[in-house]
């Protein structure tokens, strides 16, 4: 793979300007309206060009950090990014998504303490997971065992920790980037 994009900000309107590590867009020549959330890991917010037409990139780097683009959440104009914790050629993510689930619930008798009525009600409840991007074909993927094997070549025994798995992802992009400095 060419040169890490992290080492070239700059917005890239799709994957193959990505895996190449040439933007498509320099950060010089359009407007951010943008906040980082702690919280959930994300940064929001929206990009305009200079006839302050809307820009909707796959990925936008900065120097030292580079955002994809979540395509499954989007507030109208106002776009998510979820930062790349991995670049090379497997990049590594975190999506965060708010999940059903029906909790048993008991409502108690305040007199004698005890259960009057029982039942099952909905609640939302926050989900992230590890997931990776190949810009080299535009492939995604939740983290797990059979991908992780597949896409690195690695063994992944049944006991492989999930913080394994991260730390052989970015094993094997150190080993791919060397590769690729000494053909």
């Amino acid at each position: 793979m060419p040169g890490i994009a992290q080492e070239t900000p700059g917005i890239y309107l799709d994957h193959r300007s990505f895996h190449a590590g040439r933007p498509d867009v320099s950060l010089d020549s359009v407007t951010f309206d943008w906040y980082f959330s702690e919280e959930d890991g994300y940064a929001r917010g929206t990009i305009r060009g200079s006839a302050r037409q809307v820009i909707e990139p796959l990925v936008v780097c900065f120097p030292g950090a580079c955002f994809l683009l979540d395509a499954g959440r989007r507030d109208s104009d106002v776009l998510y990014f979820s930062r790349l914790a991995e670049t090379g050629r497997i990049c590594l993510f975190r999506l965060v998504r708010m999940e059903m689930a029906w909790v048993p619930m008991k409502a108690y008798n305040p007199a004698n303490g005890r259960p009057f009525l029982e039942g099952r009600v909905p609640r939302t409840r926050e989900v992230a997971e590890w997931h990776l991007w190949r810009p080299e074909d535009n492939a995604f993927s939740q983290l797990d065992r059979r991908t992780y094997a597949e896409w690195t070549g690695f063994e992944a025994e049944v006991q492989l920790r999930e913080q394994d798995m991260i730390k052989g992802i970015r094993t094997y992009n150190q080993i791919m980037a060397n590769r690729h400095t000494n053909d």
